[in-house]
C-alpha cells in the first residue's frame, strides 16, 4: 500500500496478504497491474476503505505532503491491531550533517527516532521495532501497532497539530 516496490508487493503476496498498490504516480501502476494487483490511483487519504486493511505499508513517508494526514488515513484503513510499516529518512544519522542542506533532503520530512515515534504515538499508533533500513544509508523502518482506544479521537484537531 502507497508502494512503488514490486518486490515488496511481491513478498506481501508470497506471505498471503492481498496487496493494493496506492499512489498518486500512475506510472508505476503498469506493472502491478500486470502482476494482478489492485491499484488505486490516489492519495491514501482519500481512500474510503475504513478497517479494510491489516496491514499498510508506507515506504516514502519523508517525501509525503503531509505525513499527520497519512498517518490519521492510514489509522482508519486499518483493522483494529492492524500494523504499520514507516520507512522514512532518518535525520539523526551522522550522516545526515552530509546531506541535510541538499535540495533533495529539504523537499522531504526527516525524522530522527524520536521525532517518528512521537508522530506515530500522537496519531494512535505504538512504535513496536525500530530498525536501520537496509535499503537506504539515511533511512530508518519502523513497524507501529494501531492503538485501539483511539476510538473518538478528534482527528480535525490532531491534524491541526
Amino acid at each position: 500500500m502507497e508502494n512503488s516496490d514490486p518486490a515488496l508487493m511481491l513478498a506481501a503476496a508470497e506471505w498471503g496478504f492481498t496487496p493494493v498498490c496506492i499512489n498518486t504516480r500512475a506510472e508505476n501502476f503498469s506493472i502491478f497491474e500486470k502482476l494482478g494487483f489492485e491499484t488505486h490511483e490516489q492519495d491514501i487519504s482519500s481512500l474510503e476503505q475504513p478497517e479494510r486493511f491489516r496491514v499498510i505499508s508506507l515506504t516514502s513517508f519523508a517525501r509525503l505532503h503531509s505525513p499527520a494526514v497519512a498517518l490519521l488515513a492510514a489509522w482508519k484503513l486499518l483493522v483494529q491491531q492492524g500494523i504499520l510499516l514507516v520507512s522514512t529518512t532518518n535525520k539523526g544519522s551522522p550522516l545526515w550533517c552530509l546531506v541535510g542542506d541538499s535540495q533533495q533532503a529539504i523537499e522531504c520530512h526527516p525524522f530522527s527516532k524520536a521525532s517518528l515515534y512521537a508522530v506515530l504515538e500522537e496519531h494512535g499508533f505504538v512504535p513496536a521495532h525500530f530498525a536501520a533500513s537496509t535499503l537506504h544509508p539515511l533511512g530508518i523502518d519502523v513497524i507501529a501497532l494501531k492503538r485501539a482506544d483511539m476510538v473518538g479521537i478528534d482527528f480535525q484537531k490532531a491534524l491541526k497539530s
